[in-house]
């Protein structure tokens, strides 16, 4: 029946898992692989590793069967979170929550079966597990024996995985005895042996199990890992604290567990976990013996959890806690503890992403408030911190010659009480400040000499990886930022903040590596970025450089969702960082699509307020503005408009080399001023390097240039293929067409240029519009007319029109 079949078209034949097959089913995929080698069919078979226990029939038959010449085995990796998200998408029907994918991959470990039962159980954004799931993964531990079972729901308290030394210690039974259990547990598929334990072989599998446990059971299990961790601290792992909080507090014991949250609070170096054991702590406050707070004040514990919240970027979740803590706080008797306090609110403040406007107005606000609340007070530690926040808020809006004084004071007062981590702070300020007013070599000198200040501090340490390589690429030093930047990422993920810290890393290093042409890497980079989830401003940021990639790479639609944002969400408010990525980006994509009018309105507010940003960005901007004069309202007061800008920056700054010589050609729009732009952007952004020679390349044309510009077109297809800029592309190759250029072949008996003649004939076209759409002379296009007639033997440019189109010449 099958060769019959195939007899007709090739066939495909799936049989999905295998893994339940019986041995006749086995018998016959045997004699079919044989019997069919010969005929166009494909087999395909699918089953789950992991249901293979050691004494599966399976595996001895599958071991047979890889040895056959026509069989290949394909081993499928578990989904990565972007597949994963497409999956629970189409389950959905709606794009899913970057919170609820972060859940549904923990929980599933990228395996298919259980995405999909996690995704159809979805309500809301709440994950819950499925009965039928939960069934399926307890089939497997209900093959095992009672003894077996309750050994193992005593292991899931321990968490994914235990060593076989804590086990032994909160066991019950013999070794030896123990042993068979574990090798029953193996055998089914439930564990798997580790390195110096066992593992579950899923982590659904251990949750199903250990809510089996009863109430009591499960108290009583986490009381018995508690003191045994207690009693043996070798068995201890890195963050012991945070387990022993969790097992303590799962067992009702709330003292211990508050002591011990109180413990990994204050030591762990993860900010999350941090928060997650400060919130532990505010959920027991009242209900333990208040000698347990050891001399700590409510609002102490407040403040700490707000700071831990600043560092991992969450203003959402710290921003209540500081307000708490500033509530609690009498501010007449004790004016620095609130502007300690103040500080970290502003600092947060600054993280908003509710509205971009206020968020920085308030944060400005309240840094002042608290520099205010110091004063009298002499040089304190408080001063240098208030009056460093309140400079890095000034930075960040553009208001740079407040920050650079505001920055010089904060140092002062820091070399003033000693501490070398706060002058780093306010000295990596000062060089920001320096480098974007354009004093390039001034500024990155000044950060470098902050570096060994914040040593032993990673918080400031990757503060200066993000501004530093900022920097660095503002100073057209591309490849020295990228390198900075993919370090500091590293570093990020090891100090436990990629999602904040991190994800602004990757953002820095995309913008490098795109500048100097590793599109690729920077692809592999965003990939990374997205798959962190990232929150508030650091997703912004990578936000923003992803969609600025996607409309140049034609990606329109993908871009779409990040640059239609409306309201006080928009990132058109006063943070310049923010407003030139969304503006430029917007008339970037304009400017794809054809429209060089609403390329040049959409640039209109960063015009208006050209003075809040970096000297750098105004010449790109002026220079990215330049491409859609063309398009204002009056383009010849627009050139004037960009002249004078222009006229007014200094000149001596690294971008201005190249961004000066494209704003002339873009102005003046002739083979002598794109010939310089060209040369000159060999040291500029790599996407811009075949975008002139474009331009270069069609006024060689319409000079009568065609060797020229075919290889000016020729280098410039080059660079665009390669970096797969496909707005781009469509115009060099539409280009090249038009001109002859492009190598094609002609049709029938007509040459490649009859043939671009012939459709512009058939369009109606007369032969002065043909020569100016073509870049030829009127008479050449009339010859072409001509050649055209007599070879398709037309009376008429509409007989040859209609001719064309019965022998189907026109494409």
């Amino acid at each position: 029946m099958l060769e019959q079949a195939a007899a007709e078209r090739p066939l495909l034949v799936v049989l999905e898992d295998v893994h339940w097959s019986d041995e006749g089913t086995r018998h016959l995929l045997r004699f079919a692989l044989h019997a069919l080698q010969s005929a166009p069919v494909l087999l395909l078979a699918s089953y789950r590793n992991d249901e293979l226990h050691r004494r599966h029939p399976l595996r001895p038959y599958l071991g047979e069967l890889v040895r056959l010449p026509m069989v290949s085995r394909v081993e499928l990796p578990r989904l990565d979170q972007a597949q994963v998200t497409a999956m629970v998408a189409s389950r959905l029907d709606r794009p899913p929550s970057p919170e609820l994918v972060r859940q549904v991959h923990e929980r599933s470990e990228g395996i298919p079966y259980f995405v999909a039962e996690l995704a159809q159980a979805v309500t809301g954004d709440c994950l819950n597990l499925p009965d039928t799931l939960r069934d399926a993964l307890l089939v497997r531990a209900g093959r095992m024996s009672e003894d077996a079972q309750a050994l193992v729901r005593l292991m899931s308290t321990a968490g994914t995985s235990i060593s076989h030394a804590l086990l032994r210690e909160v066991g019950d039974g013999s070794e030896a005895g123990t042993d068979d259990l574990l090798r029953e547990a193996v055998d089914a598929g439930v564990l798997v042996p580790t390195e110096d334990g066992y593992a579950f072989r899923h982590a659904l599998l251990r949750e199903v199990l250990h809510e089996e446990l009863l109430p009591g059971e499960h108290a009583r299990a986490h009381v018995r890992f508690a003191e045994a961790l207690t009693a043996h601290p070798e068995l201890q792992c890195a963050e012991a604290a945070t387990e022993l909080a969790h097992h303590w507090y799962a067992g009702h014991q709330l003292d211990r567990a508050f002591t011990a949250a109180l413990t990994a609070a204050e030591s762990t170096a993860s900010p999350y976990e941090r928060l997650k054991m400060y919130d532990r702590v505010l959920e027991l406050w009242e209900r333990v013996d208040p000698e347990r707070h050891g001399g700590r004040s409510r609002a102490d514990v407040l403040e700490a959890a707000a700071f831990a919240a600043r560092r991992t970027g969450d203003s959402r979740r710290g921003l209540p806690l500081i307000a708490a803590a500033l509530a609690e706080t009498d501010i007449e008797d004790e004016p620095l503890v609130a502007a300690r306090r103040m500080v970290t609110k502003a600092l947060l403040e600054g993280l908003s992403v509710d509205d971009l406007t206020k968020s920085y107005t308030d944060a400005i606000s309240t840094a002042t408030r608290a520099v205010e609340l110091t004063d009298g007070h002499g040089d304190t530690e408080e001063r240098a911190r208030a009056l460093d926040a309140l400079s890095t808020q000034l930075m960040l809006t553009g208001n740079l010659a407040e920050a650079l004084q505001t920055a010089r004071e904060a140092e002062s007062v820091a070399v003033a009480v000693g501490l070398d981590h706060l002058r780093s702070s306010a000295m990596n300020t000062q060089g920001c400040v320096l480098v974007s007013r354009g004093e390039e070599e001034a500024g990155l000198e000044l950060l470098r000499r902050s570096a060994p200040l914040a040593a032993g501090n990673p918080w400031l340490e990757l503060r200066y990886s993000i501004n530093m390589s900022d920097a660095l690429l503002s100073a057209d030093r591309a490849a020295e930022s990228a390198e900075l930047a993919v370090a500091g990422i590293e570093r990020a993920r090891q100090e436990g903040i990629a999602r904040s810290t991190g994800a602004m890393l990757i953002g820095n290093a995309m913008e490098a590596l795109l500048e100097v042409g590793e599109w690729t890497r920077a692809a592999q980079l965003r990939r990374t970025g997205e798959e962190l989830l990232p929150i508030g401003h650091h997703a912004l940021h990578l936000t923003l450089v992803s969609a600025w990639m996607d409309v140049w790479q034609g990606r329109g639609e993908a871009a779409r969702d990040a640059l239609e944002l409306t309201g006080s969400s928009t990132p058109a408010g006063r943070l310049p960082q923010y407003t030139r990525l969304w503006w430029t980006a917007r008339s970037d994509r304009a400017w794809c699509d054809g429209d060089p009018a609403l390329a040049w309105r959409e640039l209109q507010p960063l015009l208006e307020r050209h003075a809040m940003l970096k000297v750098q960005d105004c010449w790109q901007l002026l220079a990215q503005a330049a491409r859609s004069a063309s398009g204002a309202p009056d383009p010849a007061a627009a050139a004037r408009l960009l002249r004078e800008r222009a006229a007014a920056l200094p000149t001596d700054v690294a971008v201005a080399r190249w961004a000066g010589p494209l704003l002339e050609a873009e102005l003046t729009d002739t083979v002598p001023a794109w010939e310089p732009a060209v040369e000159a952007l060999e040291r500029g952004p790599a996407w811009l390097r075949p975008y002139a020679r474009w331009r270069l390349a069609q006024h060689q044309l319409a000079a009568g240039q065609r060797h020229a510009a075919a290889a000016s077109l020729d280098a410039g297809v080059a660079t665009a293929s390669a970096l797969a800029l496909a707005p781009l592309l469509d115009r060099q190759r539409e280009l090249r067409r038009r001109t002859g250029t492009d190598g094609a072949g002609g049709v029938g008996p007509l040459t490649p240029r009859e043939s671009e003649v012939l459709r512009l004939v058939a369009e109606g076209r007369s032969n002065a519009e043909i020569g100016a759409d073509l870049f030829i002379s009127v008479k050449t296009a009339s010859v072409h007319v001509s050649n055209i007639l007599a070879k398709l033997k037309a009376s008429s440019r509409g007989e040859a029109a209609a001719k064309a189109r019965r022998q189907g010449l026109l494409g």
